[in-house]
């Protein structure tokens, strides 16, 4: 509603969602398509929580990794090869939305992980996540944000270099 240049809140039948409208040519249902779009957010949101709840996961995903001690550059190169082994091709923007979800948020939670990568991934996303999540626990104790299994993988190929020569 205007009245006299201002704009009036259109106040929806739920007192939290109020969308203000700039003008009488945007029809209702716009208005009203606005106004439940969180809705659906929410929604999708339970239904991962559900299938949340439902799924048996490994016992490591209880666990918590602080991503400010883990070095993702380190893993992306893994993460990289790792994508391709699964899909059986490469795929950049599998590889970019993973890498982004683990570096855009303090807090990874790798059930929903899992949840987001089975939309590019399907049977090969729980293994993924769960490979990756052990190095990501293995990097988090690491007082170089490194995991174990590269340090150790660098070093026997280290040997084996010095050994050829």
């Amino acid at each position: 509603r205007r009245v006299h240049g201002e704009i009036k809140p259109f106040q929806s039948a739920d007192p939290q969602n109020t969308v203000f409208r700039q003008s009488t040519s945007l029809s209702f249902t716009k208005v009203r398509r606005l106004s439940i779009g969180g809705g659906r957010m929410a929604q999708r949101m339970n239904k991962d929580q559900a299938l949340i709840a439902k799924r048996k996961w490994p016992a490591c995903f209880n666990e918590k990794v602080d991503m400010k001690k883990v070095k993702v550059d380190i893993l992306k190169p893994w993460i990289s090869t790792r994508i391709q082994e699964l899909l059986g091709f490469e795929d950049d923007i599998v590889i970019d939305y993973c890498i982004q979800q683990l570096t855009e948020v303090e807090e990874v939670d790798p059930k929903q992980l899992t949840l987001s990568m089975m939309a590019f991934m399907s049977k090969g996303a729980e293994t993924l996540v769960q490979e990756l999540w052990a190095l990501l626990l293995g990097a988090q104790s690491n007082p170089h944000g490194i995991p174990q299994q590269f340090l150790d993988e660098k070093k026997a190929e280290m040997q084996r270099k010095k050994k050829k020569k």
